[in-house]
């Protein structure tokens, strides 16, 4: 009978063991995965909070110094942050032969106002826009000389006197004065060649003055009919784009009849030539003050046309 119950408990115990190691036991990898989430998860909720109360905490940005914005002529709104985004759009100036200071003061003056940007916002700029040997004659200026410079339009005046040529203003209104259309270029050409010049020669012109000057340096053959392209609505007050539109239209009518008259002239030019072509007309030459087909007069022969020769005298003594 015990021996019995001894066998019967000793297969339990048996079976108990076995289910024991069936049962898979979580690894130490697992558990120390686990326990690094739930410390990365309450690490990042603390610093969260952290960072929200110190960002209530911390005391505002104070403003510019007034006297850094009296040293350079600046506004509390920071004027010179209105053109930084246009930094890579703006023009650059390097000195060169073919370079033209009033005409890239210009480029910049207008970029600023359509943009809305402060009156000097391109004062700090002008240290990027410089290039090769304008860039090396600001850096070699006089700290003094800088320091007295605070606004933009002593800086365009400083900027003037460094790097136009010589006689330029004189040099520039002859040379628009004496600006004409040429029929080897077109309108369009010589409107932008003729604006450029205006731009430095006319700068407080208005824009009927300016169209005005522009129709003046084409002949007026060719002037009426630019004039007649502009439509009747803008014919009394047009303005430099519709003008330059107008040019750009005629182009092609206007060519057409340069190529006309040069036709005729050419056709002219050979019918009066002396030395006629294989496909010219033979004209003969203009008369002279003697005929050129005059028949020679024929030698006399020895016999004929000869006085008889004198009688000969002669003395005996």
């Amino acid at each position: 009978m015990f021996h019995g119950l001894r066998s019967r408990s000793r297969s339990r115990c048996k079976l108990g063991h076995q289910q024991q190691v069936a049962t898979p036991r979580p690894s130490t990898e697992s558990r120390d995965s686990s326990s690094s989430v739930s410390s990365s998860q309450s690490t990042h909720s603390r610093s969260s909070v952290s960072s929200y109360k110190s960002a209530e905490s911390a005391p505002p940005v104070p403003p510019l110094p007034s006297e850094y914005q009296r040293g350079h002529a600046r506004t509390d709104s920071h004027p010179s942050i209105a053109l930084f985004p246009f930094l890579a759009n703006l023009p650059r100036f390097s000195a060169l032969p073919g370079e033209d200071i009033d005409l890239w003061l210009h480029a910049i003056d207008t970029i600023a106002q359509h943009v809305g940007a402060p009156h000097d916002a391109p004062v700090p700029l002008i240290p990027l826009l410089l290039r090769g040997d304008a860039f090396k004659r600001f850096v070699r200026m006089h700290h003094e000389t800088r320091g007295r410079l605070t606004s933009w339009d002593a800086w365009k005046e400083h900027l003037r006197v460094e790097f136009r040529s010589a006689n330029y203003l004189a040099s520039k209104r002859e040379e628009l004065a004496k600006r004409m259309w040429r029929s080897s270029e077109t309108l369009a050409f010589y409107f932008d060649q003729r604006r450029k010049l205006q731009i430095v020669a006319l700068p407080d012109a208005t824009e009927d003055e300016l169209v005005e000057d522009m129709l003046s340096g084409i002949p007026l053959r060719q002037r009426r009919l630019v004039v007649d392209t502009i439509p009747h609505a803008q014919r009394l007050e047009p303005t430099l784009a519709v003008l330059r539109r107008a040019m750009v239209d005629c182009e092609v009518e206007m060519r057409g009849r340069n190529t006309l008259r040069g036709d005729r002239l050419e056709i002219t030019r050979r019918m009066h030539s002396t030395s006629p072509g294989p496909h010219s007309p033979i004209v003969t030459a203009p008369p002279s003050s003697f005929p050129q087909n005059f028949p020679a007069t024929p030698a006399p022969s020895p016999g004929r046309g000869r006085m008889p020769p004198p009688p000969t005298i002669s003395v005996s003594g």
